[in-house]
């Protein structure tokens, strides 16, 4: 499914967990998915003098090299769906955000498919998630 990057449009798909007051462990220990970061209200953002506002825990899937978004957000809703019920214990035990974030980053000669039919988007909603999708020319 990965393409030549220097063919195709770069995707990445990230889960993430916002909230005030929760241990971001708790997302690991609940959806058995390993994260790609955590972090601490308080913490560093990077090597930045900001620091973060919230507790936070995301999960991000290996990067894609296509033109379709469809297809790489297809992956992480198929990942998810079976968690779906633990997703929304978490939301509303621990009053958090939950975001799929999709990062587009398109290839000059090919203008990347965006387009999402409504049942990719009823599952996203399914899983109460909101959907951020940035796109970096």
């Amino acid at each position: 499914m990965k393409h030549h990057p220097n063919q195709e449009t770069e995707i990445r798909i990230i889960i993430s967990f916002y909230g005030d007051n929760y241990d971001p462990a708790i997302v690991t220990e609940k959806l058995k998915i390993n994260p790609t970061k955590t972090w601490n209200k308080g913490d560093k953002k990077g090597a930045t003098s900001l620091v973060h506002k919230d507790y936070g825990w995301y999960f991000a899937l290996e990067k894609f090299y296509l033109n379709e978004l469809s297809i790489c957000l297809f992956q992480m809703i198929e990942l998810l769906e079976p968690k779906k019920n633990l997703i929304t214990e978490l939301i509303d035990q621990y009053k958090l955000d939950a975001v799929i974030s999709c990062y587009v980053v398109p290839n000059r000669k090919h203008n990347p498919d965006l387009f999402l039919d409504n049942n990719l988007i009823n599952r996203i909603a399914a899983l109460n998630c909101s959907l951020d999708i940035d796109i970096n020319v």
